[in-house]
């Protein structure tokens, strides 16, 4: 992965170094407000999953609380009837059996919440990742947008002479960077759904009452690193270089060196943190426990 990143990049700048003129510089433009914001639509699906799962918990503390109550008052009362001179063996067995009935409608009562609290986090997760393709689908477009505005800004202040030559020159130079930023896109997108299988293995683990704090961590700085790719894959895009009449080739491949630079650096650290989390996945779960929620999660 990384030779391909340098491969990229060698290819861009070699186009703006042949060019000997402009890229554009694009300045920051706030993000549309229809486009929900990445790290809210992160947030909140992970602020939706995390009360979910408290509360499913809170509920097999209470149920387990309130069988262990209600046996005990049984228990007690066995107890009392064995002592009792007169022993009435009927009622110490219809006790018995009433124990037995509480202790299978209490499992029963939270394997339905653990079912139904599983189907809540699914369907939570399904909206964050509709959220999120279609905030980054408006935001590419208004990349483009923003884009193709400075594009014409910036061509009607060319000389006629002059503007046909740098045109096709520029044209070569951006469709090279955009192929760039497509690949670093691709491979951002890829990662998160990587991230999100994770995310619902290490539920399903533990749903089998495994902790994965570690892993939940890891996978949390995986996901806040991707998201800051993300925004360097934006300002990439969006930033690049004006060439004046008095700059030079050296310029224009020390700026685009350093914004390509800083987004293969981006995504190196989200893909090491992606591995980490996944390790740490493994390396805290049994092997049986691991193949089951492999083939749960699949």
């Amino acid at each position: 992965m990384k030779n391909k990143y340098k491969y990229s990049i060698g290819i861009a700048v070699l186009a703006l170094l042949v060019s000997g003129t402009s890229i554009l510089k694009v300045e920051a433009q706030s993000p549309s407000p229809t486009a929900t914001p990445l790290r809210g639509i992160i947030d909140s699906r992970k602020s939706t999953t995390e009360q979910l799962r408290q509360e499913n918990k809170n509920y097999r503390q209470d149920t387990r609380e309130d069988l262990r109550t209600k046996n005990e008052t049984l228990r007690q009362e066995n107890k009392n009837l064995k002592e009792s001179p007169k022993a009435n063996r009927g009622e110490i067995k219809s006790n018995l059996s009433e124990m037995k009935d509480n202790r299978a409608e209490t499992r029963n009562a939270i394997k339905t919440k653990g079912d139904e609290t599983r189907e809540a986090v699914k369907e939570a997760n399904e909206n964050a990742r509709m959220e999120m393709k279609k905030a980054l689908e408006e935001k590419r477009k208004n990349r483009e947008e923003m884009v193709a505005a400075k594009k014409k800004e910036l061509e009607a202040k060319r000389g006629e002479k002059k503007a046909v030559l740098q045109k096709k020159i520029k044209e070569k130079a951006e469709s090279q960077v955009k192929r760039t930023l497509e690949r670093y896109d691709a491979a951002l997108q890829r990662m998160t759904s990587l991230a999100d299988k994770l995310d619902k293995r290490i539920a399903a683990i533990e749903g089998r009452g495994i902790t994965l704090s570690n892993a939940k961590a890891k996978l949390s700085e995986a996901r806040a690193l991707i998201s800051a790719a993300e925004g360097k894959v934006s300002e990439a895009a969006s930033a690049g270089v004006e060439i004046t009449e008095g700059a030079t080739p050296k310029e224009a491949f020390e700026t685009m060196r350093t914004f390509l630079g800083n987004v293969k650096e981006s995504i190196t650290a989200a893909h090491k943190a992606l591995v980490e989390a996944t390790t740490l996945v493994k390396a805290g779960t049994p092997e049986k426990d691991l193949n089951a929620t492999t083939t749960e999660s699949q």
